[in-house]
């Protein structure tokens, strides 16, 4: 798929919503059943490792997932994490003959024993971002539907740490090795608020498509609210935002996405 045709599917997401992959809870059911409204649902992540013995049975239930999922009317997107090089170009190439329409690639699980394998977002840490390029070369250049990297901008937790010193340079460089976009977990769990800071940063280097998501939806005592849902899409899309992505607010009250896209429905 040429740039341009890239560019077509991108300006159909832009300034839409989306569910965020959650392990464990983002399957096809969940994403078809809560999406509707959306632009994107995202499926998964999975450990492509445990699918590489048997590629007709992950073609078959990754078939199921996607036709499950896109009962929401929304693009549909898979997460997936792993170190095995041929298990990840299999279960792309699975998901794509499956009718997915974009591959995501996890560089985001705080997992402790991903991150000791280096996957996760050890990717993002300075001496494991050439390792990161490598891969998104590799899927970019194999896989017959658009690649998408996730990551996070902080560690997880009330003593958070930021990961990389600069996300502007890895959201060129991804760009650079052929993902057609870049999905943030910009959450600050020490501030309890949005890194939009990282936003700016990122939009002074790069025009790379961003999906962002991190406590839409979210008071600070971590309650849904969907008044303030609707404040933190706008927010996200003025600070440079292209896809707003809804995690842990969806995981709580599913119901909150359809409500959220028909208040966004009624602005202008």
């Amino acid at each position: 798929m040429c740039a341009e045709d890239h560019g077509k599917l991108l300006d159909q997401l832009r300034g839409g919503i989306g569910i965020a992959a959650m392990a464990n809870v983002t399957n096809g059911h969940f994403c078809g059943t809560y999406g509707k409204g959306t632009a994107m649902v995202q499926i998964g992540g999975y450990g492509t490792e445990r699918y590489k013995d048997d590629p007709a049975a992950l073609e078959e239930f990754l078939r199921e997932e996607v036709k499950s999922a896109k009962r929401s009317g929304a693009t549909v997107a898979v997460n997936l994490l792993g170190g095995d090089s041929q298990a990840l170009l299999q279960f792309a190439e699975a998901f794509a003959r499956a009718g997915g329409d974009y591959l995501e690639f996890n560089a985001h699980t705080s997992t402790p024993h991903r991150l000791a394998m280096g996957l996760g977002y050890a990717h993002l840490k300075l001496e494991k971002q050439q390792s990161l390029y490598r891969v998104t070369r590799r899927l970019a250049e194999s896989s017959s539907v658009p690649l998408l990297i996730k990551g996070r901008v902080w560690t997880p937790g009330e003593s958070a740490t930021r990961i990389a010193p600069d996300f502007g340079q890895i959201a060129l460089e991804l760009q650079r090795a052929g993902a057609i976009g870049l999905h943030l977990n910009i959450r600050n769990e020490a501030r309890r608020e949005p890194d939009l800071e990282v936003v700016k940063e990122i939009r002074a280097r790069s025009d790379t498509f961003l999906l962002a998501s991190g406590y839409v939806g979210l008071t600070p005592a971590g309650k849904v609210d969907l008044d303030k849902a609707v404040a933190d899409v706008a927010a996200f899309l003025g600070a440079g935002v292209d896809l707003v992505m809804v995690g842990q607010a969806a995981l709580d009250s599913p119901e909150i996405i359809s409500s959220l896209a028909a208040r966004l429905a009624e602005k202008p």
